[in-house]
């Protein structure tokens, strides 16, 4: 059975043996996921601007984008594809999970077994992120609507001076409740969606107990992310570093869209043009997605560790008063 380390340093080691022994099973499917997705960007990216330039319709600034039928409907399409990104992530992200849970507790993985759990478990994983939302941003959310209430109650009704006051000190207290809530509470249900995935328990009972495990560790598990984010970006960055010495600078759409000559760069939007910036993408995909499944797979030894710890508590407290009770009742004798 795996047995997550107790230092930081020793998880981030754990992590980098999992991430390199396993890297079929946990980096491979997000990265191809992630490429095909930037492919499909791209080549929906050069269509439009295709299409724009074809029909002599491209906009010289923001108003007339706005009323071109051609960007109005590729704004739609862009968001299509947004929600169909994120709503395959998920499988994706479950599928993650679930390797690491059986390669954690020696357990072969098989791919057909794992993809039927993850899109069987969707439904159940947004119930999940349902109550991590209610857990750290109902309050100030409700804060949110109280201050926009007022404040737009003000420029309607006569009593100005009231509702304004009021609606700045909502907003004072929002911030406040929203900056306390965003830091303290999103660090403590970290662990929720890993334990609901892991038992396939998706009840407010179970995610209510991946909080306990992180009462009074707050702090513990701030400095752990934090570290952990910094090596993860050291050793990113180092290895963009390498690859960028035998990559050249391709030529990319930031560098185009601000030259205001279209006339004179028109030859570099062509094929060309396209199979760089593919094989740019590929580049840059690898380096997001190490850095994603690095992090995911460093929480998940995380959280087995700190259910490790509540569970060794637990059972001490257990043994300690069993052995009391043992005591007392010799003493009665």
């Amino acid at each position: 059975m795996f047995s997550p380390k107790e230092t930081v340093f020793d998880r981030f080691s754990q992590t980098i043996d999992l991430f390199k022994n396993n890297f079929n099973v946990l980096f491979l499917p997000f990265f191809i996921y992630n490429v095909l997705f930037a492919i499909i960007w791209i080549l929906f990216l050069f269509f439009i601007i295709n299409s724009l330039w074809e029909m002599n319709t491209m906009p010289t600034d923001f108003f007339e984008a706005l009323n071109n039928p051609v960007i109005i409907i590729g704004i739609a399409i862009a968001i299509l594809i947004s929600l169909v990104y994120f709503l395959i992530y998920i499988p994706f992200f479950i599928l993650l999970i679930k390797s690491l849970q059986n390669i954690t507790e020696w357990k072969d993985n098989h791919i057909k077994e794992n993809i039927s759990y993850a899109f069987s478990t969707i439904l159940g994983v947004f119930k999940t992120y349902w109550y991590i939302f209610a857990y750290v941003a109902w309050i100030p959310a409700i804060i949110f609507i109280i201050w926009w209430i007022l404040f737009n109650l003000a420029f309607f009704m006569w009593i100005w001076d009231v509702f304004m006051k009021l609606g700045i000190w909502f907003m004072v207290l929002w911030w406040i409740m929203f900056v306390l809530f965003a830091i303290y509470r999103w660090i403590k249900a970290s662990f929720p969606i890993y334990s609901a995935i892991e038992s396939n328990d998706f009840t407010k009972k179970n995610f209510d107990s991946a909080i306990f495990i992180t009462n009074d560790k707050w702090w513990r598990i701030l400095g752990n992310f934090i570290l952990t984010w910094v090596l993860i970006s050291i050793i990113t960055s180092i290895v963009w570093w390498i690859m960028s010495v035998f990559i050249p600078s391709w030529i990319n759409f930031e560098s185009i869209i601000k030259n205001q000559d279209f006339s004179n760069i028109w030859d570099l939007l062509n094929v060309n043009w396209v199979i760089l910036e593919i094989f740019s993408a590929i580049v840059n995909n690898f380096i997001s997605t190490m850095w994603v499944v690095f992090l995911i797979i460093f929480s998940y030894i995380f959280y087995l560790r700190l259910k490790l710890e509540k569970h060794e508590l637990i059972t001490d407290k257990y043994d300690k008063q069993k052995e009391n009770n043992t005591w007392n009742n010799i003493e009665e004798l």
